[in-house]
């Protein structure tokens, strides 16, 4: 599952859409960047 800020998909979400049928895993939608980095953080911590 990939990070991703409201506005990158916002704003890629063609290529978004595309890399999620692609993949067969949803992204994982944050606020920010500040929470996307939090939110990596406790996903390598499981």
């Amino acid at each position: 599952m990939e990070a991703i800020t409201y506005t990158a998909a916002r704003q890629n979400l063609a290529k978004t859409m595309e890399k999620v049928c692609r993949d067969h895993a949803p992204p994982l939608v944050t606020p920010g960047p500040f929470i996307k980095l939090q939110t990596m953080h406790c996903i390598s911590l499981n």
